[in-house]
């Protein structure tokens, strides 16, 4: 019994920062900015620390599901705050939101064909540059004075993205053709 519940705490860390991404917003729009960077707090701590995956290799609780709740957690928690910071007017934040779907639609059609991503250091360091971006973003549209910040952050960004997004096509492309010549040599065989 006790073996079960220590194998379920990464995930329920997970879950319980993937519930952030909805409540945070939430009490941002109301407001209520203390309770906002209590949950926000907690999302940093647990991503930047990657306190779910380190519990769960720590405890031999890694899973597919896991992994697959990790993703997610990070695509809603970027999609949440993107989307309440261009509500709330800073509607320059459609860039990184564009972005963030060409990347999300490369790594959908590839694997698709098969192809499964693996994220390389640009991509991790696009992470760990867009989440600052996006937080400073939404506390722009309340203290304006943060431009300043947000713009390098939104510049360098930006160009991590790209970045990002040109290394998966080019790692796809490399892997499809490996795929495709495979299967021509099976053929010919």
């Amino acid at each position: 019994m006790k073996k079960n519940i220590v194998k379920n705490i990464p995930n329920a860390l997970t879950i319980i920062r993937l519930l952030s991404s909805f409540i945070s917003p939430v009490l941002f729009i109301n407001g209520n900015i203390m309770a906002f960077f209590f949950f926000f707090s907690f999302w940093v701590i647990t991503e930047y620390n990657c306190l779910d995956g380190y519990v769960a290799r720590k405890f031999d609780a890694v899973s597919e599901l896991g992994r697959k709740l990790d993703a997610i957690s990070d695509k809603i928690f970027v999609l949440s705050v993107i989307t309440l910071s261009i509500i709330m007017g800073n509607s320059i934040m459609l860039l990184p939101l564009i972005l963030e779907g060409l990347i999300a639609f490369v790594n959908i059609a590839f694997k698709s064909k098969g192809i499964i991503s693996k994220t390389n250091r640009v991509g991790k360091f696009k992470t760990v540059i867009l989440f600052p971006t996006i937080i400073f973003g939404l506390v722009m549209t309340k203290l304006y004075s943060l431009i300043n910040v947000f713009l390098p952050l939104l510049i360098l960004s930006t160009r991590l993205q790209l970045q990002a997004l040109a290394s998966y096509i080019n790692e796809y492309q490399c892997e499809y053709e490996k795929k495709k010549d495979n299967n021509c040599q099976e053929n010919k065989i």
